[in-house]
């Protein structure tokens, strides 16, 4: 009710102005509507007009003006509200469509998974998430090739997106197609460097032997941020670019090689793969002496006891048995546990290989009086078992040998003792041929 009579107040108080208006300005003036240009136009002209319509129909023009610009206006905005309104229930459809395509996809309902996702491409204004998860899900049916198509699709619409480049990239390694993999990445790098890029690169160039570029992308890695292995990566592949030059299969070609892995040892020092390369050209060289010595250094790095004994039997083989037990005896330095265990008995197998028996039998008891039987390995305890055997069959101990190979055996003694002992064979066989009994009848 009070709108109303304050609508009907305002058209009242609007009637009394024009009136006033208009007596207040009942002046009769001239109103030239067209000029007078000479040649052109005499001039149009309305003589004795009233001042105050005048003023009323300037102020009737501009109300109507203001009123189109103001409807104008307000149905922009009212398309506006209805385009926002119409985008807002897109991406409501969009996200609730998108949520139901994630729940199969958890629940690797994969046909159902990519129907949705269909359905959600023409919501994806660009294509592209539709198309990476649709790729997903090809790829998890086992069909790699239709999932790189889908991903193509994706490339169409954003040609440089981060995700569809790695997600090409991990197609194509599926595929084993790393060369491709590796352009994605290179674009990658090239358009928004990051270090999982870099990384992934140099892995790959590694793979296909492409060493030159997988120490650059090694170094561009690191630009990158910190890279834990970056030493260990760069020293392996510089090694592995050695190994792969092409020598002559001569004792130059190999002593070419041995001094290019020289170089690189000053560079990366006790690096065991190059030491060991080493070892191996210089064993077939011949030259011996340095090949132990180097598996010797190689033993005390690895703690690997089959460097250590390959270097003994080497020292041995060439007629080097005071340098076989000296480095025996260096082996057991800074040993300990296990490892201390196993040298101790390489070292009486040196002995008993150099017929050292005595000495044997010492370093026997010692390790028996300085181990723990019970604390080692079954290995080791059958090692010291069958070593201690060994050393007394070389003694002439063989009674007591003969108790330690049944131990060893885990069999009974009647049984074992024909397999073990030649002499107890030599007693119980017939040294003569019998005579055939005598039948009692014919």
């Amino acid at each position: 009710m009070l709108k109303k009579t304050l609508y009907i107040l305002s058209i009242i108080i609007l009637i009394v102005i024009v009136a006033f208006l208009v007596i207040a300005n009942s002046v009769a003036v001239d109103l030239v509507l067209l000029p007078n240009i000479p040649g052109l136009t005499s001039g149009t002209k309305l003589e004795n007009f009233n001042l105050g319509l005048v003023v009323i129909g300037f102020f009737a023009l501009g109300f109507i003006v203001a009123w189109i610009f103001t409807s104008w206006m307000m149905f922009r905005g009212l398309i506006q509200r209805k385009f926002v309104e119409y985008d807002v229930k897109k991406r409501d459809t969009f996200i609730k469509t998108m949520l139901d395509a994630r729940e199969a996809m958890a629940a690797k309902d994969w046909t159902k998974a990519q129907g949705i996702w269909e359905k959600i491409l023409s919501l994806d204004p660009s294509k592209v998430l539709s198309n990476v998860e649709i790729s997903k899900i090809l790829e998890q049916q086992g069909k790699p090739n239709e999932a790189l198509k889908r991903i193509d699709q994706a490339r169409m619409t954003a040609p440089e997106n981060v995700e569809v480049l790695f997600r090409a990239t991990d197609l194509n390694i599926a595929n084993s197609n790393y060369t491709a993999a590796l352009d994605n990445l290179a674009l990658i790098l090239a358009k928004h460097p990051n270090q999982k890029a870099a990384l992934l690169a140099r892995n790959l160039s590694e793979k296909i032997n492409r060493l030159a570029d997988a120490l650059e992308y090694n170094e561009r890695a690191v630009e990158l941020g910190n890279v834990s292995d970056y030493q260990e990566f760069q020293s392996r592949i510089e090694f592995q670019k050695i190994c792969l030059d092409s020598m002559p299969e001569t004792n130059e070609g190999r002593s070419v090689q041995i001094k290019e892995l020289n170089k690189f040892l000053k560079k990366y020092k006790d690096y065991l793969p190059a030491i060991l390369a080493i070892a191996d050209l210089e064993e077939r060289n011949q030259n011996f002496l340095e090949s132990a010595e180097l598996y010797l250094k190689s033993s005390k790095i690895s703690k690997n006891p089959d460097h250590w004994n390959k270097a003994i039997q080497m020292l041995i083989d060439q007629g080097h048995p005071d340098k076989a037990l000296l480095a025996t005896k260096a082996a057991l330095k800074n040993l300990t546990g296990l490892e201390l265990a196993q040298a101790q008995l390489d070292l009486i197998k040196v002995n008993l290989a150099l017929g050292n028996v005595e000495e044997s039998e010492s370093l026997l008891n010692t390790f028996s009086s300085e181990q723990s039987l019970s604390s080692l390995t079954k290995n080791l305890q059958k090692e010291f078992v069958f070593l201690k055997g060994l050393c007394l069959n070389r003694l002439g101990k063989n009674q007591e040998a003969t108790k330690l190979w049944v131990k060893l055996s885990g069999t009974d003694f009647k049984l074992d003792q024909s397999l073990i002992s030649d002499e107890n064979k030599n007693k119980t066989a017939f040294t003569r041929e019998q005579p055939a009994p005598k039948l009692s009848t014919p």
